[in-house]
Protein backbone atom coordinates (compact mmCIF):
# COMPACT_ATOMS: atom_id res chain seq x y z
CA UNK A 1 0.00 0.00 0.00
CA UNK A 2 1.33 3.42 -0.99
CA UNK A 3 0.22 7.05 -0.78
CA UNK A 4 -2.61 7.62 -3.24
CA UNK A 5 -4.11 4.13 -2.96
CA UNK A 6 -7.88 4.12 -2.43
CA UNK A 7 -9.52 1.97 0.24
CA UNK A 8 -13.11 0.76 0.16
CA UNK A 9 -14.58 0.61 3.67
CA UNK A 10 -18.07 -0.06 5.03
CA UNK A 11 -20.01 2.26 7.30
CA UNK A 12 -19.28 1.76 11.02
CA UNK A 13 -21.66 -0.59 12.83
CA UNK A 14 -22.68 -0.07 16.45
CA UNK A 15 -23.07 -3.60 17.80
CA UNK A 16 -23.42 -2.51 21.43
CA UNK A 17 -25.89 0.42 21.44
CA UNK A 18 -27.66 2.03 24.37
CA UNK A 19 -31.41 1.40 24.61
CA UNK A 20 -33.30 4.69 24.51
CA UNK A 21 -36.31 3.46 26.48
CA UNK A 22 -34.29 2.23 29.45
CA UNK A 23 -35.27 3.90 32.73
CA UNK A 24 -31.76 3.37 34.07
CA UNK A 25 -28.55 2.24 32.38
CA UNK A 26 -26.31 -0.09 34.39
CA UNK A 27 -22.84 -0.45 32.87
CA UNK A 28 -20.64 -3.32 34.08
CA UNK A 29 -17.05 -3.33 32.81
CA UNK A 30 -14.42 -5.99 33.40
CA UNK A 31 -10.81 -4.83 32.93
CA UNK A 32 -10.24 -3.60 29.38
CA UNK A 33 -13.99 -4.02 28.88
CA UNK A 34 -14.24 -0.41 30.01
CA UNK A 35 -13.36 0.69 26.46
CA UNK A 36 -16.84 0.86 24.85
CA UNK A 37 -18.25 2.56 27.93
CA UNK A 38 -15.89 5.51 27.57
CA UNK A 39 -18.11 6.77 24.75
CA UNK A 40 -21.36 5.59 26.34
CA UNK A 41 -20.66 7.65 29.45
CA UNK A 42 -20.40 10.87 27.48
CA UNK A 43 -23.60 10.05 25.57
CA UNK A 44 -25.52 9.28 28.77
CA UNK A 45 -24.28 12.45 30.43
CA UNK A 46 -25.36 14.54 27.46
CA UNK A 47 -28.80 12.93 27.57
CA UNK A 48 -29.08 13.60 31.31
CA UNK A 49 -29.96 9.91 31.66
CA UNK A 50 -30.05 7.78 34.80
CA UNK A 51 -26.95 5.59 34.81
CA UNK A 52 -24.04 4.16 36.79
CA UNK A 53 -20.82 2.38 35.87
CA UNK A 54 -19.49 -0.58 37.85
CA UNK A 55 -15.85 -1.09 36.97
CA UNK A 56 -14.46 -4.53 37.98
CA UNK A 57 -10.80 -5.53 38.05
CA UNK A 58 -8.52 -7.89 39.96
CA UNK A 59 -6.16 -5.25 41.31
CA UNK A 60 -5.85 -1.48 41.14
CA UNK A 61 -2.91 -1.36 38.73
CA UNK A 62 -5.10 -3.06 36.10
CA UNK A 63 -7.82 -0.44 36.46
CA UNK A 64 -7.44 1.13 33.01
CA UNK A 65 -8.73 4.72 32.69
CA UNK A 66 -9.34 5.01 36.46
CA UNK A 67 -7.58 8.38 36.74
CA UNK A 68 -9.43 9.71 33.71
CA UNK A 69 -12.76 8.54 35.11
CA UNK A 70 -12.14 9.99 38.55
CA UNK A 71 -11.37 13.38 37.01
CA UNK A 72 -14.40 13.35 34.69
CA UNK A 73 -17.83 14.95 34.92
CA UNK A 74 -19.37 11.57 35.66
CA UNK A 75 -17.00 10.53 38.47
CA UNK A 76 -19.88 10.35 40.96
CA UNK A 77 -21.54 7.71 38.79
CA UNK A 78 -18.48 5.40 38.78
CA UNK A 79 -18.10 2.60 41.34
CA UNK A 80 -14.86 0.59 41.30
CA UNK A 81 -14.80 -3.05 42.44
CA UNK A 82 -11.29 -4.40 43.10
CA UNK A 83 -11.14 -8.12 43.91
CA UNK A 84 -7.73 -7.96 45.64
CA UNK A 85 -9.09 -5.29 48.01
CA UNK A 86 -12.22 -7.26 48.91
CA UNK A 87 -14.68 -5.08 47.01
CA UNK A 88 -15.71 -7.65 44.39
CA UNK A 89 -19.09 -7.00 42.79
CA UNK A 90 -21.56 -9.58 44.17
CA UNK A 91 -23.66 -10.10 41.08
CA UNK A 92 -26.51 -12.12 42.61
CA UNK A 93 -27.31 -9.43 45.18
CA UNK A 94 -26.63 -6.56 42.80
CA UNK A 95 -28.84 -7.77 39.93
CA UNK A 96 -31.68 -8.70 42.28
CA UNK A 97 -31.83 -5.14 43.63
CA UNK A 98 -31.89 -3.26 40.32
CA UNK A 99 -34.88 -0.96 39.84
CA UNK A 100 -37.58 -1.96 37.38
CA UNK A 101 -36.91 -0.82 33.83
CA UNK A 102 -33.12 -0.98 34.16
CA UNK A 103 -31.03 -2.23 31.25
CA UNK A 104 -27.70 -3.90 32.02
CA UNK A 105 -24.73 -3.62 29.63
CA UNK A 106 -21.76 -5.91 30.31
CA UNK A 107 -18.39 -5.96 28.57
CA UNK A 108 -15.55 -8.12 29.80
CA UNK A 109 -14.39 -11.71 30.04
CA UNK A 110 -16.62 -14.66 29.30
CA UNK A 111 -16.75 -15.45 33.03
CA UNK A 112 -18.09 -11.96 33.82
CA UNK A 113 -20.70 -12.15 31.07
CA UNK A 114 -21.83 -15.61 32.17
CA UNK A 115 -21.90 -14.47 35.80
CA UNK A 116 -24.28 -11.64 34.91
CA UNK A 117 -26.48 -14.03 32.92
CA UNK A 118 -26.71 -16.50 35.83
CA UNK A 119 -27.46 -13.77 38.36
CA UNK A 120 -30.16 -12.32 36.11
CA UNK A 121 -31.76 -15.72 35.65
CA UNK A 122 -31.82 -16.29 39.42
CA UNK A 123 -33.40 -12.89 40.00
CA UNK A 124 -35.93 -13.25 37.19
CA UNK A 125 -34.45 -10.24 35.46
CA UNK A 126 -35.82 -9.86 31.88
CA UNK A 127 -33.41 -11.36 29.36
CA UNK A 128 -34.18 -8.69 26.76
CA UNK A 129 -32.84 -6.06 29.16
CA UNK A 130 -29.38 -7.67 29.19
CA UNK A 131 -26.77 -6.59 26.64
CA UNK A 132 -23.27 -8.04 26.20
CA UNK A 133 -20.06 -7.38 24.37
CA UNK A 134 -16.94 -9.52 24.56
CA UNK A 135 -13.70 -8.69 22.78
CA UNK A 136 -12.62 -12.21 21.94
CA UNK A 137 -13.85 -15.77 21.81
CA UNK A 138 -11.77 -17.47 24.48
CA UNK A 139 -11.49 -20.81 22.66
CA UNK A 140 -11.84 -21.44 18.91
CA UNK A 141 -9.95 -24.74 18.95
CA UNK A 142 -11.37 -28.26 18.85
CA UNK A 143 -11.36 -31.61 17.09
CA UNK A 144 -10.53 -31.81 13.39
CA UNK A 145 -13.40 -32.28 10.94
CA UNK A 146 -14.20 -32.33 7.22
CA UNK A 147 -15.80 -29.23 5.75
CA UNK A 148 -17.82 -29.53 2.54
CA UNK A 149 -18.73 -26.46 0.49
CA UNK A 150 -21.97 -27.55 -1.21
CA UNK A 151 -21.99 -25.11 -4.12
CA UNK A 152 -18.56 -26.12 -5.40
CA UNK A 153 -18.27 -29.61 -3.92
CA UNK A 154 -14.89 -28.72 -2.42
CA UNK A 155 -13.89 -30.68 0.69
CA UNK A 156 -11.41 -29.28 3.18
CA UNK A 157 -9.94 -30.48 6.45
CA UNK A 158 -10.32 -28.04 9.34
CA UNK A 159 -7.48 -28.66 11.77
CA UNK A 160 -7.76 -28.28 15.53
CA UNK A 161 -6.19 -24.80 15.64
CA UNK A 162 -7.86 -23.13 12.63
CA UNK A 163 -11.35 -21.72 12.18
CA UNK A 164 -13.60 -22.55 9.22
CA UNK A 165 -13.16 -19.02 7.91
CA UNK A 166 -9.37 -19.25 8.09
CA UNK A 167 -9.32 -22.56 6.20
CA UNK A 168 -11.61 -21.20 3.45
CA UNK A 169 -9.49 -18.07 3.07
CA UNK A 170 -6.23 -20.03 3.14
CA UNK A 171 -7.41 -22.19 0.26
CA UNK A 172 -9.13 -19.33 -1.59
CA UNK A 173 -12.20 -21.47 -2.38
CA UNK A 174 -15.07 -19.11 -1.52
CA UNK A 175 -15.72 -15.46 -0.85
CA UNK A 176 -17.11 -14.82 2.64
CA UNK A 177 -17.77 -11.38 4.07
CA UNK A 178 -16.57 -10.95 7.65
CA UNK A 179 -15.96 -8.09 10.06
CA UNK A 180 -15.31 -8.81 13.73
CA UNK A 181 -13.99 -12.40 13.41
CA UNK A 182 -14.98 -12.95 17.05
CA UNK A 183 -18.59 -14.14 16.75
CA UNK A 184 -20.18 -10.78 17.56
CA UNK A 185 -21.36 -9.05 14.39
CA UNK A 186 -23.06 -11.90 12.51
CA UNK A 187 -21.59 -10.88 9.14
CA UNK A 188 -20.21 -14.35 8.32
CA UNK A 189 -23.45 -16.21 9.10
CA UNK A 190 -23.67 -19.29 6.88
CA UNK A 191 -26.50 -21.82 6.38
CA UNK A 192 -25.89 -25.37 7.61
CA UNK A 193 -27.00 -28.06 5.13
CA UNK A 194 -25.71 -31.12 6.95
CA UNK A 195 -24.17 -31.72 10.37
CA UNK A 196 -24.33 -29.71 13.56
CA UNK A 197 -22.42 -26.65 14.75
CA UNK A 198 -20.55 -26.27 18.00
CA UNK A 199 -21.60 -22.65 18.50
CA UNK A 200 -18.96 -20.40 20.09
CA UNK A 201 -20.49 -17.03 19.12
CA UNK A 202 -22.12 -14.23 21.09
CA UNK A 203 -24.57 -13.38 18.30
CA UNK A 204 -27.26 -16.07 18.24
CA UNK A 205 -29.88 -16.62 20.93
CA UNK A 206 -30.01 -20.02 22.64
CA UNK A 207 -33.06 -20.89 20.54
CA UNK A 208 -31.26 -19.98 17.30
CA UNK A 209 -28.28 -22.10 18.31
CA UNK A 210 -30.53 -25.09 19.07
CA UNK A 211 -32.20 -24.82 15.66
CA UNK A 212 -28.88 -25.61 13.93
CA UNK A 213 -30.03 -23.60 10.92
CA UNK A 214 -26.90 -21.49 10.48
CA UNK A 215 -23.60 -20.65 12.15
CA UNK A 216 -20.85 -18.04 12.35
CA UNK A 217 -17.84 -19.57 10.65
CA UNK A 218 -15.33 -17.14 12.15
CA UNK A 219 -15.41 -18.93 15.50
CA UNK A 220 -17.83 -21.89 15.64
CA UNK A 221 -16.88 -25.45 14.77
CA UNK A 222 -18.51 -28.79 13.91
CA UNK A 223 -19.86 -31.11 16.59
CA UNK A 224 -19.16 -34.17 14.45
CA UNK A 225 -16.63 -35.22 11.84
CA UNK A 226 -18.41 -33.71 8.81
CA UNK A 227 -20.10 -30.37 8.17
CA UNK A 228 -21.77 -29.25 4.92
CA UNK A 229 -22.32 -25.52 4.40
CA UNK A 230 -24.17 -23.51 1.78
CA UNK A 231 -21.05 -22.04 0.23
Amino acid sequence: MVIGDKLVVSEPNNLFPLVSEAKKHILIAGGIGITPFMSHLHELEQQNAEYELHYCCRDMNKNVFRQELMASEFKDKVICHVSSEGSRLELDTFIAQLPEGSHVYTCGSNSLNEGVKRAAQKAGFPEHQLHFEQFTVEDKTGDEFTLVLARSGVELEVDSESTILQVIERNNVASVESLCREGVCGTCETIILEGEADHRDQYFTDEEKESQTSMLICCSRAKGKRLVLDL
